[in-house]
């Protein structure tokens, strides 16, 4: 059975947007620009003209960087953008549903209710560390059910999902349901990809980015990855002119360089810097519990918040709080800083 039975046969009879690459040589008279720069630059920055539609660059570089062929990636501003697109690409409006497991990332349930998908919720086992339990999983599927969110680690918990559950789901739903899994986290934890599989799995899309280990929040890039079919599909529905010039070129700069080797260093500082806040936090009277954290973050459950949001406020710290959801009660997501900022919030929170 073809990946096709699974998308949304109007996404089926549309064309995919494509052009070809302009060179320097062509005389560009084609798309209405101005033929003039007005603004001079030392970057090589062509502004009057229209980026790529599809910037072929960007994608035969973040391929090399995921170590997967070029048909096989998809280029995204953000893992919100990816939602978007794999919602729309595969769930009928008023008709298929998604489920995802709470606490997540709100994002999967915010763009199903925008297209009119219902959303369903697996919740985590809160007094299992917010362990996904996938025999719930099986028994929330119908024949409605059109994606599966599967986020490891999980934002804001900083838990894992076997590797051997997500290939139960993989089996379970193959030519019956689009698995996504998540990986925005995944080079701070232990946990292998899921990329290695593919080409086993249509129905299989990863999603990364350049955000959170990479330190590229501000480019706002990550990548679809899946199955050339499956890519294929996806590319109909995203907008063309995604990615600005300036930022599509900047990117391709970074990933050109040595840029992974460089972020190892990074990566193991982080997670250092991760396991002595919460080696010295687990010793503090007013903290209740800290979650295992597989992340660049953790989940820690005070005591009593009030003495410590009113010490963050006075040193200028943000952090994530939890006040609605009653399985949060009393908790925030944590982000590790520097060092030096880590030993104000250590300090912060000792003195509160």
């Amino acid at each position: 059975m073809s990946i096709d039975k699974l998308a949304r046969s109007k996404i089926l009879k549309l064309p995919t947007i494509n052009a070809p690459e302009a060179s320097e040589e062509m005389i560009r008279l084609n798309a209405n620009e101005s033929p003039r720069s007005l603004w001079e630059n030392n970057e090589s920055l062509d502004l009057n003209r229209y980026p790529s539609v599809r910037p072929t660059k960007l994608f035969q570089h973040m391929a090399k960087f995921y170590n997967v062929d070029p048909d096989n990636v998809l280029a995204i501003r953000g893992s919100t953008e990816g939602i978007d697109i794999i919602i729309r690409t595969f769930c009928e409006p008023t008709k298929d549903n998604i489920i995802s497991s709470s606490p997540t990332f709100d994002m999967y349930q915010f763009f199903s209710e925008i297209h009119s998908v219902d959303p369903i919720d697996v919740p985590l086992k809160h007094d299992d560390n917010f362990q996904l339990e996938i025999d719930e999983v099986f028994d929330a599927i119908n024949d409605r059910t059109k994606v599966i969110f599967i986020t490891t680690p999980n934002n804001p918990t900083a838990t894992l999902v076997p590797y051997d559950n997500i290939m139960k789901l993989l089996e379970n739903q193959k030519n019956k349901s689009i698995i996504v899994v998540d990986e925005a986290y995944i080079e701070f934890s232990n946990s292998p990809s899921m990329i290695n599989q593919i080409n086993n799995f249509e129905n299989l899309i990863i999603m990364r980015t350049l955000s959170k280990a990479f330190a590229l929040a501000g480019a706002r890039c990550g990548a679809l990855i899946g199955s050339q079919r499956t890519i294929e599909l996806l590319k109909k529905v995203v907008m063309p002119f995604t990615f600005s010039t300036v930022i599509s070129q900047k990117i391709v700069q970074i990933l050109s360089s040595n840029y992974r080797e460089k972020t190892e260093n990074h990566i193991q500082q982080t997670i250092n810097e991760r396991e002595r806040v919460i080696s010295t936090l687990n010793q503090l009277e007013n903290v209740e519990k800290i979650w295992p954290s597989s992340a660049n973050f953790f989940l820690v459950r005070f005591k009593d918040t009030t003495p410590i949001y009113n010490a963050f406020k006075e040193n200028h710290i943000l952090v994530r709080a939890f006040q609605d959801e009653p399985e949060l009660k009393n908790c925030a997501r944590i982000t590790i800083g520097t060092h030096d900022e880590n030993n104000i919030l250590l300090e912060a929170i000792k003195h509160s």
